[in-house]
């Protein structure tokens, strides 16, 4: 009888440290899963982040679109206007590259596209010579000027 008690320690034994084992490796091969999938997302980010990337593909027909920008507006809200109207992909890519290379967006309408790399997209809303509402803004400031010279 002891022999049969020991034989069976023996099994509970072995089998524990097989399962102990298996959950290792389950755990192991979870966490390498789970790390080369949220790397990639991290690379996609930061690429759209540093990278010249366009929401558009090479060749794809877009149309323009006027965004207007309003005095006041938080940069998050101009990244939420273009994500709205498809001319970028992600907002936050968006946002996060216009604080680090801390542009200064200008009020007004300005034309974009989703064939434009983030960066020429802030370029074009961060120049005042692009403003749609500058010729307007010159012929009103310019009108003023003329009441108060007379």
């Amino acid at each position: 009888m002891t022999s049969r008690s020991q034989t069976s320690k023996l099994v509970l034994r072995i089998s524990s440290v097989v399962i102990h084992v298996l959950l290792n490796v389950l755990f192991y091969v979870i966490v390498v899963m789970l790390i080369a999938k949220y790397s990639g997302v991290a690379f996609d980010f930061a690429y759209q982040v540093f990278g010249e990337v366009a929401a558009a593909e090479a060749g794809e027909t877009v149309k323009d679109v006027t965004i207007t920008i309003q005095k006041g507006e938080s940069t998050m809200s101009v990244a939420r206007k273009l994500e709205m109207n498809r001319v970028i992909d992600n907002k936050y890519s968006f946002y996060l590259r216009a604080k680090l290379f801390e542009s200064n967006i200008k009020t007004g309408k300005y034309i974009v596209n989703a064939s434009m790399t983030y960066g020429e997209i802030i370029d074009q809303i961060s120049n005042y010579d692009n403003n749609l509402d500058k010729d307007e803004d010159e012929k009103t400031s310019s009108s003023t000027d003329k009441k108060n010279t007379n």
